[in-house]
């Protein structure tokens, strides 16, 4: 197919291959920026979760030690039950994500009729 644009145009074959070529360093770059930016956002998010869930414990145990103990004891069991919660959350979350990945990879493998390995095994 090629060979009919450099016959129609010369030099107009290796000009479409440099083109795509471009497109696709520009487009693994994008996705380099992407990877960049969403791995930096986590981390950010990470800190910030840790520093509110630090100041949440410990305004609970700083509320008991200056006597309003159900106020401390209130703070410091929510943000637990808080930091638990995001935790399941997010492990269920990845799961999900993994599994949702692994089915792509599958349905996107040629299809193979199964083949029963038993019949075949030494064993």
């Amino acid at each position: 197919m090629l060979e009919h644009y450099e016959r129609v145009l010369p030099g107009s074959a290796d000009r479409i291959l440099r083109m795509a070529e471009q497109q696709s360093a520009h487009r693994q770059e994008l996705e380099a920026r992407k990877l960049r930016s969403d791995i930096r956002n986590e981390s950010l998010g990470q800190i910030l979760a840790f520093t509110l869930a630090l100041v949440g414990l410990l305004g609970g145990l700083f509320l008991a030690y200056e006597g309003k103990s159900l106020a401390g004891l209130t703070t410091f069991i929510t943000t637990l039950v808080s930091l638990l919660g995001l935790f399941i959350f997010g492990r269920k979350t990845q799961e999900k994500e993994r599994a949702e990945r692994l089915d792509k990879l599958l349905k996107a493998l040629p299809h193979k009729e199964p083949t029963d390995d038993r019949r075949n095994s030494p064993v």
